[in-house]
């Protein structure tokens, strides 16, 4: 007799058999001599100003890996300063792997959709604090500084984000898009992070007279992540 009192957890599907040879082409060399998190953790004990990095194998060299660096400044680096991050990896690396340091890859989005707004509370529609909440929450979802390497972004989980910011009464289903597409998700290369980059909202409360509020300009930098609304 066999009982289970509780279900298991954190289990994994059985890899396929072209999983199990990416997998060994991309990390079999890479966790054997220098793991992913030595490269990481040494990059970032060299240059103080790195906030992330991210080690992957550089199938186009033999022995060779992959340094996607975010920098604290919000500045790339020159390429003189990745030289010199590449440099003191490489004099720290037991393993004698050849390192290519690189900028990290960002993937912009844009957020668009058709909003009714109502009262709350008795006081009148703010449709400028509308679109900032509306900013400062997609932001918030879209933290380059947490988000995970690769992690696809859930244009449902965004709708219903935007769904429930004050004043909201209803968003036009069919109007929201993420990067000009309704799609579940919108999927993030394995080395690299979302940006957020636009937002445009067009206020259909009185048909008659719809108004657009939108930003101009990339307004998700890296030290502060709240958006500036601009109305056209």
């Amino acid at each position: 007799t066999v009982t289970n009192p509780a279900p298991a957890q954190s289990g994994t599907n059985v890899e396929t058999d072209q999983e199990l040879r990416n997998r060994y082409k991309n990390y079999i060399k890479l966790l054997n001599k220098g793991t992913k998190g030595f490269y990481e953790a040494l990059a970032r004990n060299l240059n103080s100003n790195i906030l992330r990095v991210l080690a992957e194998k550089n199938s186009s060299l033999p022995d060779a890996v992959y340094l996607n660096v975010v920098p604290k400044s919000g500045i790339a680096y020159t390429k003189a300063s990745l030289a010199i991050i590449k440099e003191g990896v490489e004099a720290n690396n037991r393993a004698f792997e050849s390192i290519t340091v690189r900028n990290v890859s960002f993937t912009f989005i844009s957020v668009t959709f058709n909003v009714i707004l109502e009262e709350v509370d008795g006081s009148p529609v703010n449709a400028g604090k509308h679109f900032s909440d509306t900013a400062d929450a997609i932001a918030a979802y879209l933290d380059w500084f947490t988000w995970e390497w690769g992690k696809p972004i859930s244009v449902d989980d965004l709708f219903v984000i935007c769904q429930q910011i004050p004043q909201v009464r209803d968003i036009q289903l069919t109007s929201f898009k993420v990067n000009g597409s309704n799609e579940t998700n919108i999927l993030i290369p394995a080395n690299s992070l979302p940006y957020f980059q636009s937002l445009s909202i067009t206020d259909i409360s009185d048909v008659s007279s719809p108004v657009t509020r939108e930003n101009t300009s990339i307004v998700q930098n890296y030290n502060q992540l709240q958006l500036q609304e601009e109305l056209v």
